[in-house]
């Protein structure tokens, strides 16, 4: 990143030497600072700063595994699933896990200064012109509160108000949340186990069908919302619809079930209103049927997918509440496997003047 910069016509500019940062940022080029990431330790309140902690030692690096976590959520910047591994797992045994660790913290304390969480800090005197400043390290010794406090200011929330009545954000969680109060020590994750190990209970299966599309179309670090109109939106703005079936149950059955989707109009719900909308209509754009032969809903070699556009059923199944497997079947859609789900997807156009898709496909033409 330097050399290139050395050699273009926008030299990097160096804090706080040339200026001070909301100056530099506003000017072309690159801007290198000092971090310490000692002084991020504080920033973040991380555990490894506390007497009798190392940063050498593996375990006490995987102790801040929470806090690194919960300040990249609260913050937006989204980790990479193999940095999210390496934080929970104090990155690793290796002699050059400290190093990592400290290169991480140090990136997250320059974040929290770019994103506006801590201001630059250098002073207003000469002194940057001489020995430079410590990114993000104020300058004044008793500058109002304690870093400590600072952050957990940040985090504290107003008492609840009508704002805490309007709809939720969502943010994805990693499952390492800790239960918190008195005598609580589980995770997240344990109650994920607890509730989401029957994966052949309709909702449980409805749901993985469900994650199983969102990868495909690349949203499945966009955390699933309940009572939307439609299952997900893709990064075109097509909005689709995920249904599931399968001929085997969790309970004893004296047959299998007839393959069966639910398909009929209904009243869309808004989130952002609490109610539910006059109208009764198909709101997805794209419908996918998923099946799920034999009992293993994990091995996707066992699903098939069935892609159809809304139109069709508005044309040929009006007011229909339900649908079958063969009269699906019937409507022509384009049957794939999950490997070639996201290219069978991706071969649906969004036509942005009438809202509704047109394969390119010649019968759907």
């Amino acid at each position: 990143m330097l050399a290139p910069a050395l050699a273009s016509n926008a030299p990097p500019l160096i804090w706080p030497f040339d200026g001070r940062l909301a100056e530099l940022l506003g000017r072309p080029g690159i801007v290198v600072a000092e971090t310490y990431p000692a002084e991020a330790y504080q920033h973040l309140d991380l555990k490894i700063r506390r007497s009798g902690k190392s940063k050498r030692r593996q375990s006490d690096r995987a102790e801040d595994t929470t806090t690194l976590h919960a300040w990249a959520r609260e913050n937006d910047v989204r980790l990479a699933p193999r940095l999210h591994a390496q934080i929970a797992d104090g990155f690793g045994a290796t002699e050059d896990g400290d190093d990592r660790f400290d290169a991480i913290v140090g990136l997250f304390g320059m974040l929290d200064v770019v994103l506006g969480n801590l201001t630059s800090g250098e002073p207003e005197d000469d002194t940057t012109k001489i020995e430079g400043w410590i990114f993000g390290r104020s300058c004044h010794a008793e500058a109002g509160r304690d870093r400590r406090e600072e952050q957990a200011a940040r985090r504290v929330r107003p008492s609840k108000t009508q704002s805490d009545l309007d709809q939720l954000g969502v943010t994805l969680r990693s499952g390492d949340e800790p239960f918190r109060g008195e005598g609580a020590f589980l995770h997240l994750i344990d109650y994920w186990r607890w509730s989401g190990s029957s994966l052949m209970d309709n909702t449980a299966r409805g749901m993985l069908a469900e994650f199983l599309v969102a990868t495909a179309v690349g949203k499945h670090e966009n955390p699933r919302v309940e009572w939307e109109r439609f299952d997900l939106v893709t990064s075109s703005g097509v909005t689709i619809e995920v249904k599931s079936a399968a001929a085997i149950q969790s309970w004893k059955q004296a047959s299998p079930t007839p393959i069966q989707f639910t398909i009929g109009p209904r009243q869309g719900w808004s989130p952002e209103t609490g109610q539910y909308m006059q109208q009764a209509r198909r709101w997805a754009d794209l419908y996918v049927f998923c099946v799920l032969e034999g009992t293993d809903p994990l091995d996707v070699d066992k699903w098939s997918f069935y892609v159809l556009p809304r139109a069709v059923l508005d044309d040929r199944c009006r007011q229909q509440q339900t649908i079958r497997l063969a009269s699906l079947k019937a409507l022509s859609p384009d049957e794939c496997n999950y490997r070639d789900l996201k290219h069978t997807i991706d071969d649906a156009d969004f036509d942005e003047d009438t809202m509704s898709l047109t394969y390119r496909s010649a019968r759907f033409r």
